[in-house]
């Protein structure tokens, strides 16, 4: 038997592909994308240099605008801050309304069809990439690992060198020493990938989380809130999606960029899926295809982020100049699922090689026995 048969090399982690055809894959569909169009991040995104108390703000504001805030509020009986809230409010409402009425409808607090079909548009993107989010979801290990051989190749060729128990003769003899030495080699590998490959392969991890937190958005429940009217217009109060508001711009005012690297993984997880049902596919074709596809439908979601002020539709949802998204919640744990996955792939594949050391052996023997 070939020691270094490909169905036992650490390079096939997926889709039946080695890892240089993987990277030649990577490299042709990354040529043909603008990184621009898989940005996600827009004039709403969130920065920390957002101001925190309403009384800074206000005192940012000019000459003219302090002093009426003070009139107003001792006609009032209100507190300034209280004031010039309402004020910030009212005149960012009026802004949106008159750049887009079908949108916003800032004197009765209404979202308009507008926005039902810039949320219906998203369902569409959220409908599309559902499939192969959840098999993310079902094997994050493995698309972390898939992640870091494109990321960085040169790893997964040293881990099929120097950790693969195929590169041992199977005639050497097995101690406790022979697999103890090779799980510290592989772990002195993955501990030792550089720090700048380490960032990418987490931005990569960040982006891939965000997109699958993107997709668990409540889209169905979002777009059940409006009600339409005798004209055929749809409309919602912005009291009934508060809730809504919050989860969506919690997700969509902190956007990635969502990398070639992770509509690969996405695409090459779901040919795996279709080859172990028996369904035959023609990767490199399929791949361009999909990465076309996905392109548009990130597409749809920066139209919504350009098109939709949803921080500051949710500021006026919520009362309140100041309101702040949440940050969506971190993946601090990749790392510990990206070395337990290379653990996994080499128990197995040391379980293999036992497996056909065996059978190397018996043919061995019988071949002597019968000359």
């Amino acid at each position: 038997m070939n020691q270094m048969d490909n169905e036992n090399s650490f390079e096939r982690l997926v889709a039946g592909i080695s890892n240089d055809e993987r990277v030649i894959l990577f490299e042709k569909l990354n040529s043909s994308v603008d990184p621009e169009s898989q940005s996600l991040q827009g004039a709403e995104s969130l920065s920390a240099e957002q101001p925190t108390d309403i009384v800074l703000r206000l005192q940012s504001e000019s000459l003219f605008i302090r002093i009426w805030m003070f009139i107003k509020a001792l006609f009032t009986s209100n507190d300034i801050e209280v004031v010039y809230n309402n004020h910030v409010l009212k005149n960012n409402g009026k802004k949106i309304t008159f750049d887009n009425p079908e949108l916003f409808n800032a004197k009765y607090g209404l979202l308009g069809s507008g926005f039902y079909e810039q949320v219906k548009a998203l369902k569409e993107v959220s409908n599309f990439f559902k499939p192969s989010i959840v098999l993310y979801e079902d094997g994050q290990g493995s698309f972390f690992v898939f992640l870091g051989s494109l990321i960085a190749p040169e790893l997964a060729e040293r881990m099929e060198k120097e950790v693969s128990p195929y590169s041992l003769s199977f005639s050497r003899e097995v101690t406790s020493e022979t697999r103890t030495s090779l799980v510290r080699k592989m772990d002195e590998l993955i501990t030792g990938m550089p720090s700048s490959q380490r960032g990418v392969l987490y931005a990569s991890v960040q982006s891939l989380d965000w997109l699958a937190q993107f997709v668990r958005l409540p889209f169905d429940r979002f777009l059940s809130r409006f009600t339409e009217l005798p004209n055929g217009t749809l409309n919602c109060s912005l009291e009934l999606v508060q809730s809504e508001l919050a989860q969506f711009a919690k997700v969509l005012c902190n956007g990635k960029r969502i990398s070639t690297e992770v509509l690969e993984a996405l695409f090459l997880f779901s040919a795996q899926k279709k080859q172990n049902e028996g369904e035959k596919i023609d990767i490199s074709l399929e791949a361009s295809a999909y990465l076309n596809e996905a392109i548009g439908q990130i597409g749809k979601i920066k139209a919504f982020i350009k098109t939709v002020p949803l921080r500051t539709i949710s500021m006026i949802a919520f009362n309140s100049c100041l309101w702040t998204p949440d940050q969506p919640e971190g993946v601090e744990d990749w790392f510990l699922k990206y070395k337990a996955q290379w653990k996994k792939i080499f128990d197995q594949k040391w379980e293999d090689w036992l497996k056909d050391k065996k059978k190397e052996q018996t043919k061995e023997r019988i071949k002597r026995l019968f000359h």
